[in-house]
């Protein structure tokens, strides 16, 4: 299978959602697929995590006006979405996420987005108000753009209830 993992920038400094999807990119290659990672920003290319990852797949930057997606760069992703069968979202606080999803649709190509705690209680109380108003206006379009949501465990689907979602969505 033919994958795309999409995450706006390849910096270690992001934390656990990048370790993550970079070593799921890994593991993923290992098994025999064709993996790919888009980013619009590498901050620094030479960091230990993006060297690796750049090593085990194919990492194709778009960049993006302070990390956004340009028109050029929707044209070039545009044209990459022939080269998959599956687009791997890791964000849903981006409009970016939304934008990815809506081409990938377009584009006939199947989507999953893992939602890695975001929607969890924890999360949630992080810039609330600005959540709050981003899932009905752009989040929950981006879910019904994708094919699947991915939730780490019940305990993760259970809480994002609570704010609204509900899955199968």
């Amino acid at each position: 299978m033919r994958i795309a993992h999409f995450f706006h920038a390849l910096d270690p400094a992001e934390g656990g959602t990048f370790r993550v999807m970079m070593n799921m990119a890994i593991s993923t290659a290992e098994m025999g697929h064709d993996v790919e990672v888009w980013a619009l920003s590498i901050p620094d290319p030479e960091a230990e995590d993006v060297r690796r990852l750049k090593e085990a797949v194919r990492v194709v930057h778009h960049p993006g006006p302070a990390g956004r997606l340009s028109r050029a760069g929707v044209e070039r992703f545009s044209g990459d979405f022939e080269r998959i069968d599956l687009l791997h979202l890791h964000t849903l606080w981006r409009p970016l996420s939304w934008h990815a999803s809506r081409l990938a649709k377009l584009a006939g190509v199947r989507t999953i987005l893992t939602m890695h705690g975001m929607l969890m209680e924890h999360p949630m109380s992080i810039s609330r108000l600005k959540k709050r108003l981003y899932l009905p206006l752009i989040g929950k379009r981006t879910l019904g753009n994708v094919d699947v949501v991915q939730m780490l465990n019940s305990e993760e689907s259970r809480q994002s209830r609570l704010v609204g979602v509900d899955f199968p969505y």
